[in-house]
């Protein structure tokens, strides 16, 4: 089987309009991850969730689905999933994306509530070898 570049994108939200949007969640999201000595941020919690090493039981997971569940409901219906892309292990110096990213779900055919938000969320594309 022969190895190539896949194209990828993903309609991105800026983690500030998260926060105005679920301030108490963002908030319990982040002291979970503090309490946690051995992740530094956030990114460290999307590389966890790419590679799959994330526990459904784990506190951090738990405030994420928060996060997410209270994100749903702010914004009528979009759908918000936390993202990682490394380029220089698995794509190209081309990609607007290079680590952790807040993906939407919900904005490819706007929906009432995406139309609420194509202001304040932008499609990056990236590649992947594989």
């Amino acid at each position: 089987m022969g190895m190539g570049y896949g194209a990828n994108y993903a309609d991105v939200m800026e983690e500030e309009n998260i926060k105005k949007l679920c301030r108490a969640e963002w908030d319990c999201f982040m002291e979970a991850i503090e309490a946690d000595e051995d992740l530094a941020g956030v990114e460290d919690v999307a590389h966890m969730i790419y590679f799959d090493s994330m526990d459904d039981d784990d506190p951090i997971g738990k405030a994420l689905e928060q996060l997410k569940e209270s994100f749903h409901i702010a914004t009528d219906g979009l759908e918000l999933h936390l993202g990682f892309h490394d380029h220089d292990e698995c794509g190209d110096r081309y990609d607007e994306i290079n680590g952790y990213f807040w993906g939407i779900d919900g904005m490819y055919e706007l929906t009432e509530a995406g139309k609420k938000f194509e202001d304040k969320v932008s499609r990056k594309h990236f590649v992947t070898f594989g």
